[in-house]
């Protein structure tokens, strides 16, 4: 590969969004490097695999580093690494929940710290791919949803450090896509004594969404078009549906966006048969458990 070429790092680049823009990069001139655990089994012309496992912490900062080391350069850095387990908040063990922070939290975190410096002295740009989900909060992701949420609020002060440095940093900020990630999703039925079915018919009706959301392709065409924009924004949120709720969230009671939410998301049979016991003074208790 050509030296004198920008280099691109996408994080999470094996599959789906990740892996379509790394496609799209090395298309038009980057030297482009994707860490994740797994590499496609075809190669893929202009696009080196770098073989890492985010979650575990030590190797993949040994791994990065040595990295750096040896190419010495990042223009652009795709910090797209992230996976969402499906269920409800109490029922995650804490192996569940660790595999999340992890990934979504701190690999990402550690990721900027290790590779922001490089960025910097380019003057380049960071993409840190974020979720509607820390817009709007969703029933049963709450672990993910607050990952987002991070990524967002981290996206935005980091973008005031580098300001002065003449480095963008913007958060993508994507709703439903058809992507592997769907598949990849782990779903947890705990407490099913408390809610029912409810889990894994949420877990369809998401999966439905998703498959008609935007292909992986269409996402990483949002991802270039900001990379290839003079002045980036701060925050991008891709389809017309999503930059329209994103408006709701700023002239409606959040009380009034989260009903709407609920309405689609939340297990509305189970919420109306528990307002109707109370209306006829049906002890609660023994929903406490």
């Amino acid at each position: 590969m050509d030296k004198d070429k920008k280099v691109a790092v996408v994080t999470g680049g094996s599959r789906g969004i990740g892996l379509a823009t790394a496609k799209i990069l090395a298309a038009n001139g980057y030297r482009t490097y994707c860490f994740a655990r797994t590499k496609p089994e075809e190669e893929i012309e202009n696009i080196q695999f770098v073989e890492c496992d985010m979650t575990n912490l030590f190797d993949y900062e040994v791994t990065a580093r040595m990295w750096l080391a040896n190419v010495g350069r990042v223009d652009l850095l795709i910090n797209n690494a992230g996976m969402g387990i499906c269920g409800a908040a109490e029922c995650m063990s804490d192996e569940d929940v660790r595999k999340q922070l992890d990934l979504n939290i701190t690999a990402f975190e550690k990721t900027l710290r290790m590779f922001v410096p490089y960025v910097r002295s380019k003057k380049g740009r960071i993409i840190n791919v974020s979720s509607f989900a820390a817009y709007t909060p969703l029933p049963f992701q709450a672990h993910y949803s607050a990952t987002k949420a991070y990524v967002l609020a981290f996206s935005k002060a980091l973008a005031m450090e580098l300001k002065p440095f003449d480095t963008f940093v913007t958060a993508m900020v994507f709703g439903d896509a058809n992507t592997g990630f769907t598949a990849a999703r782990k779903i947890i039925e705990g407490k099913k004594f408390i809610y029912g079915d409810y889990v894994k018919e949420y877990a369809k009706k998401v999966a439905k969404d998703e498959q008609n959301g935007y292909s992986a392709e269409k996402c990483a065409e949002a991802i270039y078009k900001v990379i290839t924009d003079e002045n980036p924004p701060l925050v991008k949120v891709v389809g017309g549906k999503y930059k329209f709720f994103a408006f709701l969230r700023k002239i409606l009671p959040a009380h009034a966006v989260d009903s709407i939410v609920f309405d689609n998301y939340g297990d509305k049979r189970r919420y109306k048969r528990l307002q109707d016991e109370k209306a006829r003074g049906f002890n609660m208790d023994r929903y406490d458990f």
